[in-house]
């Protein structure tokens, strides 16, 4: 078993110490950080990330089947957006406010991470091989260029290959959460007072797969309505073709359609 000293339950007693302990109990940072890094652990504890990553991966056709049987068997290519949005809440969220919060970055070797799966084929927590280290805030411009292209790049071309689903909904399921945890660093409190300046520029990175975004802000729109400006994603996820999500509220397919639904990733 891993030597878990981060908790899926706030309540449940953990050994050792997260960094991110001292900010996660904020209104807007805990709904991001309710899911976090554990550490330690086996061979046997977990696949390794980067075999799932891997072309043609039978690791991840054997959890995309099952997660797919937990779905119904519905329309494939929402079921591998829906499980790149769950994997990408488990990986993103701490690791980028890590640096950006309380100056510490996570180790992210996609070839020393595990991923444990629950019985349904959705992936449960994230192991890694130690705790860290502590960084500057600006670390986070490479955390960021590092989980696009040894995270976020494999696992859009292997979900492709396996599910259907296009790359760029993928590609945009990351860059949304992470303009959605640049938003939240925003607007927590920084006393070097360089957060917002590291935040920009992480908002104009880019990669040279993406076709028409050239940076992560482009990913989402700004939109004017009767109540201000609302935030709306440019790519749809695919989840309303799934029965338990329906539209997120930042869908551009459910504004269309006039039908408005909240999903929880």
């Amino acid at each position: 078993m891993a030597d878990r000293f981060i908790r899926l339950d706030p309540h449940e007693p953990r050994r050792g110490h997260d960094p991110l302990d001292t900010v996660w109990r904020s209104g807007a940072v805990r709904p991001l950080l309710r899911r976090r890094f554990d550490v330690g652990g086996g061979p046997d504890d977990g696949i390794l990330v980067s075999d799932l990553y891997r072309s043609g991966s039978s690791a991840f056709a054997v959890v995309l089947r099952l997660f797919a049987e937990g779905q119904g068997n519905a329309e494939l290519r929402a079921i591998g957006s829906l499980w790149s949005c769950r994997f990408l809440a488990l990986l993103i969220p701490p690791a980028l406010l890590g640096p950006l919060l309380v100056n510490w970055s996570y180790p992210l070797d996609p070839t020393t991470m595990r991923v444990k799966i629950d019985p349904s084929g959705a992936p449960m927590r994230l192991i890694l091989p130690f705790e860290g280290r502590n960084v500057c805030p600006d670390a986070a411009e490479k955390i960021v260029r590092d989980l696009l292209e040894l995270h976020v790049a494999p696992l859009a071309a292997v979900i492709q290959t396996a599910a259907g689903t296009p790359r760029q909904v993928v590609w945009s399921n990351a860059a949304n959460l992470v303009d959605h945890c640049l938003g939240v660093a925003r607007r927590q409190p920084d006393r070097g007072g360089t957060r917002r300046d590291v935040c920009a520029q992480v908002a104009q990175l880019g990669h040279a797969e993406w076709r028409g975004p050239r940076s992560i802000a482009d990913f989402v729109d700004n939109v004017r309505t009767d109540d201000g400006l609302r935030r709306r994603r440019r790519v749809c996820c695919l989840c309303f073709e799934l029965a338990e999500c329906g539209f997120c509220v930042d869908c551009p397919a459910g504004e269309l359609r006039g039908l408005p639904r909240h999903v929880d990733g």
